[in-house]
């Protein structure tokens, strides 16, 4: 067993987990998402839905907060995005 050390603000669980961060309707997720979320293809959705699972994850076994990981996870992907348009 692992020992969770969570706090109520970073703790999800169920099938919201997906769609909403920790935060409510403006969380740290909320500003690379389209304004509705029914428009997006459902393979981006469900990416998403990875990504945000896999970085809270990241922040259960690492004792950080999910916004932190994240914000990396962001800046990783952006990073990635730089190197293959130069």
């Amino acid at each position: 067993m692992t020992h969770r050390q969570e706090t109520p603000a970073t703790a999800t669980s169920g099938p919201q987990s997906a769609e909403q961060a920790p935060g409510g309707p403006q969380s740290a997720d909320a500003h690379d998402r389209p304004p509705c979320a029914h428009t997006e293809p459902p393979h981006i959705r469900q990416l998403r839905a990875e990504r945000d699972l896999l970085a809270r994850t990241v922040a259960v076994y690492t004792m950080r907060s999910t916004a932190d990981v994240l914000a990396e996870t962001r800046e990783a992907l952006a990073d990635l995005e730089g190197t293959d348009r130069a």
